[in-house]
């Protein structure tokens, strides 16, 4: 936010600040960096020194902080709705594999790796789908065989989907929407 010089605090010499800095900015949003950037800068300021704020200088205050940064999980807490990993640091969460990441595997013909991440690592879900009529069934754990609630077959298939799929049929199922899957031949 730019403000005004007038609305701006200043010393008792008269010194106005360049920039005000929130101090629950830095751990909240884990902005190390940009402190060790004001502190590299305030010293070469005061000293007249010419400070290398890349990498790979020797100076080593303006390293990324990698413990700052790791976020690793390979299983983990994940949301009660839609079965998805949890997302953020904070919460345990899981790196968000976004649209362009998927973009990029499509480009490479990655179809293995799309589905390990968009699927396998992520909300896998078996259902029975009847393969009369297409709609989803259910598994009878008295009579040891699926059923179909719309047309009463045992002629059921186990089919993996994403979670989300499914709460997309249950939705439309809500809206009385009867939604047939087609199953082909493996």
């Amino acid at each position: 936010m730019i403000v005004p010089q007038e609305d701006m605090p200043f010393s008792e010499n008269g010194i106005i600040p360049d920039l005000l800095l929130n101090p629950n900015g830095i751990p909240q949003r884990m902005t190390f960096g940009h402190l060790m950037e004001m502190l590299t800068g305030k010293a070469s300021s005061l000293s007249g020194k010419l400070a290398d704020g890349s990498a790979f200088s020797k100076n080593g205050k303006l390293y990324h902080m990698v413990a700052n940064k790791l976020q690793v999980r390979s299983r983990g807490t994940v949301q009660i709705l839609t079965h998805q990993p949890t997302e953020g640091k904070a919460r345990q969460g899981g790196l968000r594999f976004g649209e362009m990441e998927k973009d990029v595997l499509v480009g490479h013909g990655a179809s293995l790796l799309l589905k390990d991440r968009l699927l396998d690592q992520s909300d896998k879900a078996e259902i029975w789908v009847c393969n009369e009529c297409g709609s989803v069934g259910y598994y009878d754990y008295t009579k040891h065989l699926p059923v179909c609630p719309l047309c009463g077959s045992n002629n059921l298939s186990k089919v993996e989907i994403s979670y989300a799929f499914k709460l997309l049929l249950d939705e439309l199922k809500a809206m009385h929407i009867n939604p047939s899957i087609k199953l082909g031949e493996e």
